[in-house]
């Protein structure tokens, strides 16, 4: 008989599918409503169940029985897992909304950028220009001093 002590090392659900036979006369759950008609629908290798052999009409009442509510709950199931996902989708949607208002900016920083460099180099130029254009006016001045002074 197997026992579920983690002993199965992590193969218990792969034990339960395959078990033929099952005792849990003394066991609380035997007290469960339909218990017997759960157990013979969900453990589908079972062969004995508290020393009884499981019929077909178990197997068939049990299949009616649970079939539905397995139904429901892997529908349900399903539901929950699409509202997951659409919202995975929303949030996936609002991420790249957020990207492409980022990548703009972006760019439009690097223009920017591009533009205020070009600004500065003009601005360079001009004032290398009048640089130029004071020295060389410098130099006139003092030589005319100079040639004031010699009158």
């Amino acid at each position: 008989m197997w026992e579920c002590d983690g002993s199965a090392g992590g193969k218990g659900a792969e034990v339960l599918k395959n078990l033929t036979e099952l005792v849990l006369a003394e066991n609380p759950v035997s007290n469960l409503p339909h218990y017997r008609l759960f157990l013979v629908f969900h453990l589908r290798a079972l062969e004995k169940l508290d020393g009884l052999p499981v019929s077909v009409q178990e197997r068939n009442i049990a299949h009616q029985r649970f079939h539905m509510e397995e139904v429901e709950h892997l529908e349900q199931e399903l539901e929950s897992q699409l509202a997951v996902i659409e919202k995975l989708r929303e949030e996936q949607t609002a991420t790249l909304q957020e990207l492409e208002k980022q990548e703009t900016l972006n760019r439009n920083l690097q223009l920017q950028n591009r533009e205020q460099q070009s600004c500065q180099a003009q601005l360079e130029r001009e004032l290398e220009t009048k640089n130029e254009l004071v020295h060389t006016l410098s130099g006139f001045l003092w030589g005319w001093k100079g040639s004031l002074r010699n009158m």
